[in-house]
């Protein structure tokens, strides 16, 4: 086979050839107008098939009038800026690809066997491999080009494919026999059993601007200015993170599940066929809760192990609830959900002896408290939950309100960020409506109107600032393969944004690993959207990932500016009461987002005053209860992480030692 006639040197493309073509990866030729070029090729029975430069034959029956995938690959989604002659350099391209095309015909003849039975392929083959290639047959093509390093593959063309397979069965052909199985054609034109006389001009194809909206045309992934289109929505929009913790007997679950019922998020179906699961165990009463409560472990211990998620919606706010754990022993995933929280809700018990056994000692309401703080929440409704149990007693409700107020203002809320409502979770007194059929509940006023309910309390939570123009982050929490129709070889990866935005068809990379790939669709809130913004609880689907690739606590940000995964840095601490003073040495799980690895404070570096930012001491020996301080703190593994002042969420640590919270902390250096 020889080259193309009447060439003129040009500029060769450093990178493969078959792989810039693949790719659409040669500026050089931009714009080019192809002239007519003429291929012969010459078969065993020394006919010769003139083949034109746009890659049709005027004399094979074999052929389809159609522009060839290399004229597609040349003017597809090019510019107008060029500094090379494009016309010569589309002909030194088109010699080049030509002769690399025939050689790997040659060096791979035994692969194209054809149904004759001959045992190799002469002239007549390659003539056909090379009449097919030129014509934009497409099988031939994703054969000699590999799909993701463009080097030439090796395929079989002997028997017909599944596809052909089927198509022959449905047409009634044999399934045995080559020949009957349907050649693909182009949906631009009907099947034609006579030879189609070919264009003589590129031109007359119009593979160019005008003719963008044909059907062979593939548009580009239109890009959306994020950042413009938040602004102009950000008055609307509503969606708000809600985190629900509290001691593990305050009722959170059952508060929660019984609000989703008296929104419609639970119909009565459901709700009943739980009722009747739960009396079969002797747990009639916990029906509410396993609304929430899925699993057959947490539903047979009565105890919430896990963060469950749902959803509703208020008169202004749309919410994404986060149904914490509250036993001692799930803190950690606690610490998780809370840190994906806007704002929250603290459920306490204000049965006899409830609520102490929860405030004080060993009860999870002081440390969630001082959790959700240090994990940036700054506004709570305390729900005071069972007042039923103590006939509505507003004694006991100030009493608590007095207690908890007190406490809050000391872990970093302010006074007015904090608001108090009196609720029965069991009975869904005050929840979604205002109870002013209760009597006992009558010294609960706003004015002349009983007070308000809790939905009417959430309704309320203003929006926090979102960092929606910075990096792209998003720490992940869960991930699995597939997600949507379509999805197949896709992972889905699941958290919230921490900052930035991110829209489909954005490359999304993986730290640590540095894993790359391609955004194909994103769900907020449940449902499917073009774009996300920092804030939102996604889950986004990538393609060219795999599941190896990712992990908790993972963060996918843009290739740009990627996350650093660090093992050593700075922080200031403030340590609550642990059990022993935090010394040099000082082993401690390190908890970030939704992972946690084992690490240790090396080095106190100094203590200080932390209303005034004054220096108390340098370099002391140990540091004690209500002590701020900046360490230097090593872990076994990398974590990824952000200075605080750069993005808050990922700039935010937790150190555990023995089932308990030792410290908080903001991350001030990073080494």
């Amino acid at each position: 086979m020889t080259g193309l006639s009447s060439m003129q040197t040009g500029s060769t493309p450093k990178a493969p050839l078959l792989k810039n073509f693949a790719g659409r990866q040669v500026p050089a030729l931009r714009n080019a107008k192809l002239p007519d070029a003429i291929v012969t090729v010459k078969s065993q029975s020394s006919h010769n098939a003139i083949l034109n430069a746009d890659g049709l034959a005027s004399t094979m029956a074999t052929v389809y009038a159609k522009p060839s995938l290399l004229a597609k690959f040349i003017l597809k989604d090019v510019g107008a800026s060029s500094t090379v002659d494009t016309e010569e350099a589309a002909l030194a391209a088109m010699r080049e690809l030509t002769q690399e095309i025939t050689g790997i015909i040659e060096a791979n003849q035994h692969e194209y066997v054809g149904s004759g039975g001959r045992g190799d392929v002469a002239l007549d083959g390659q003539h056909a491999m090379a009449t097919n290639f030129l014509s934009g047959d497409v099988s031939f093509v994703s054969m000699l080009v590999g799909k993701d390093n463009g080097k030439a593959k090796k395929f079989g063309f002997d028997t017909p494919s599944p596809d052909e397979k089927v198509l022959s069965a449905q047409s009634g052909a044999s399934a045995n026999s080559k020949s009957a199985a349907p050649k693909k054609q182009s949906k631009a034109l009907p099947a034609t059993k006579e030879p189609v006389v070919p264009a003589k001009e590129i031109s007359e194809l119009k593979i160019s601007s005008e003719a963008a909206s044909e059907p062979t045309t593939v548009k580009a992934q239109r890009r959306i200015d994020v950042v413009a289109e938040y602004e102009k929505t950000q008055e609307q929009r509503s969606a708000l993170n809600l985190v629900v913790v509290g001691h593990v007997d305050a009722g959170k679950s059952t508060l929660m599940g019984h609000l989703l019922y008296a929104l419609g998020q639970v119909n009565e179906r459901t709700l009943r066929k739980f009722e009747r699961e739960a009396e079969k165990i002797g747990k009639g009463s916990f029906a509410y809760a396993w609304v929430l409560d899925e699993t057959d472990e947490e539903r047979a211990r009565g105890v919430t192990m896990d963060i469950a998620t749902s959803s509703f919606e208020t008169a202004h706010r749309r919410f994404t609830l986060l149904d914490a754990p509250g036993h001692r022993d799930f803190v950690p995933n606690m610490i998780s959900g809370a840190s994906r929280a806007d704002v929250a809700v603290l459920v306490v018990d204000a049965s006899t002896g409830g609520f102490e056994s929860g405030f004080d000692g060993d009860g999870q309401t002081r440390e969630h408290a001082q959790l959700i703080r240090a994990l940036g929440v700054r506004q709570v409704v305390v729900a005071v939950n069972k007042l039923d149990m103590v006939q509505w007693n507003a004694d006991r409700y100030t009493e608590i309100v007095g207690r908890l107020q007190t406490f809050m203002q000391g872990c970093g809320f302010l006074k007015d960020n904090v608001r108090f409502v009196p609720v029965s979770g069991l009975g869904g007194v005050n929840l979604a409506k205002r109870a002013s059929d209760v009597a006992e509940l009558a010294w609960y006023r706003d004015g002349d109107s009983p007070g308000a309910c809790l939905v009417e309390l959430l309704d309320t939570f203003e929006q926090p600032q979102r960092v929606v123009a910075g990096a792209f982050r998003l720490a992940v929490t869960d991930f699995f393969r597939g997600g949507t129709a379509g999805s197949a070889g896709s992972i889905s990866a699941s958290g919230r944004i921490a900052q930035g935005n991110v829209q489909v068809g954005d490359t999304v990379t993986v730290v640590p690993g540095g894993a790359s790939g391609v955004v194909r669709a994103i769900d907020v809130g449940f449902e499917a959207q073009d774009w996300a913004v920092a804030g939102d609880e996604v889950v986004i689907q990538v393609h060219g990932l795999d599941m190896q690739q990712l992990a908790l606590g993972a963060v996918l940000c843009g290739p740009e500016q990627p996350i650093t995964a660090v093992t050593c840095f700075e922080a200031q601490i403030a340590v609550f009461d642990p059990a022993v003073p935090i010394t040099n040495g000082f082993p401690a799980l390190v908890h970030v987002q939704s992972v946690s690895v084992q690490g240790s404070v090396r080095r106190i570096i100094e203590t200080f005053d932390a209303r005034t930012g004054e220096v108390k001491r340098r370099n002391p020996r140990h540091i004690r209860k209500g002590a701020t301080a900046r360490v230097e703190i090593v872990t076994e593994s990398a974590l990824c992480l952000e200075l605080f002042k750069d993005a808050k969420d990922l700039g935010r640590i937790m150190l555990r030692r023995g089932g308990e919270t030792v410290a908080a902390g903001i991350v001030t250096a990073l080494k």
